[in-house]
């Protein structure tokens, strides 16, 4: 895997967790109803939901990859 790759995997995962969406929306919610110690159960699900969502595209995109070498050209 190029460092290319590696650099645009990073700023989509940047991008997807600073930006509004559902989960932030709700985290903030929760925390400012209920707290942040009440709140770590809510935010640690969404944590390893975003971990296995950023994983995924990982590994599809290193698969697609490794059986298309023509179109890692497309990821750069």
């Amino acid at each position: 895997m190029t460092s290319t790759i590696i650099t645009a995997f990073f700023t989509y995962t940047l991008i997807t967790a600073m930006t509004p969406g559902p989960n932030n929306i709700l985290a903030l919610s929760t925390v400012s109803q209920h707290g942040i110690r009440r709140s770590m159960a809510v935010l640690s699900g969404m944590s390893a939901g975003f971990l296995s969502v950023m994983l995924l595209c990982a590994a599809f995109t290193l698969s697609l990859t490794r059986l298309l070498p023509a179109i890692s050209g497309w990821f750069t």
